[in-house]
This record gives C-alpha cells, sequence and structure tokens, in this order.
C-alpha cells in the first residue's frame, strides 16, 4: 500500500483541472527562467547589497511554493462530471429563490470555489444545504443574519 493511495481524492471540474495543469506547466517554464536570473545576478558580486539575487530568490521561492501545492492537487485530484439524476451533486449547477433574492452557482469542491465566479463549495452552508435536493425542493440555508429558506427553481 502506498503512501499516496491513503489520501482522499479531491473532486475538480474538469475546466478547474486543466487549467491547473496550465498553470502548473507555465510556472516551470518561470522556475526555469528564475533560477537563471538568480545565478546571473549571483555573479555580479556582493550578496548582501544585490537587490536582484534577494528579489530572485524571493520570486523563486514564491513560484518553488505554488509549484507544490498545484502538484499535490493535481497528483490527489480527480475530474467528476455532474450527476445527470437530477439530484443535486458535485458539479450541478443550482439555481435557488425566495421573494427576496434568486441566485445561481455551480457546486464544486473548496480548492475550486470562487463565489465572485458563481462556484460555492459543497462543504459551505449552501452547498450542505442543497446537496442531494432536487429541482422544488425547499432547503434552510444558515447566514450570520438567521435562517433562509430558498427553493431550488433548476438543476443542471
Amino acid at each position: 500500500m502506498s503512501l499516496h493511495s491513503s489520501i482522499p481524492r479531491i473532486p475538480f471540474t474538469a475546466d478547474a483541472y486543466a487549467k491547473m495543469q496550465a498553470e502548473y506547466r507555465e510556472l516551470l517554464k518561470e522556475q526555469d527562467e528564475l533560477v537563471v536570473r538568480v545565478n546571473t545576478a549571483r555573479l555580479m558580486g556582493d550578496l548582501s547589497e544585490n537587490g536582484a539575487y534577494k528579489y530572485g530568490k524571493i520570486e523563486l521561492g514564491n513560484v518553488r511554493h505554488r509549484l507544490r501545492d498545484l502538484k499535490h492537487l493535481i497528483t490527489h485530484g480527480e475530474v467528476v462530471t455532474a450527476s445527470k439524476s437530477g439530484f443535486i451533486s458535485f458539479g450541478s449547477t443550482i439555481t435557488l429563490q425566495n421573494a427576496a433574492k434568486k441566485m445561481t452557482f455551480t457546486l464544486v469542491s473548496e480548492f475550486e470555489s470562487d463565489p465572485a465566479q458563481g462556484k460555492l463549495s459543497d462543504s459551505s452552508p449552501i452547498g450542505q444545504a442543497v446537496k442531494g435536493k432536487k429541482i422544488g425542493d425547499s432547503v434552510v440555508v444558515v447566514t450570520p443574519n438567521g435562517e433562509m429558506m430558498y427553493e431550488i427553481a433548476s438543476v443542471e
């Protein structure tokens, strides 16, 4: 049994997974360019007063940190497609409405969540409230301002 088999898979939409892979490839190129810049700056002499060297090292560290994060997500991630059963699950696009508000969002993992882009985490209060429900069901969402009741108007 390998060490990696005990780590649960991280769900992603196909689009988010492809974007992560593209970012990883771009950062690998950037890392190579930074290594050359840092090595060139190192040859300029006194490192204690060499801003190009210091900044390059910081930038290289940031790129390597992001590469490690992305490698973990890509290695342990898997593309999950929305169920077509009519029940809300990962990847479903849902419209909720009540008398005061209407909202549409896609249910994604916490790693892909971006409320400004209409992507809500399946572990968020709204995500937890709608998971497993279907069109026409009512859900109660607990918010800082109290409980809000919504009806599920559509599921795609």
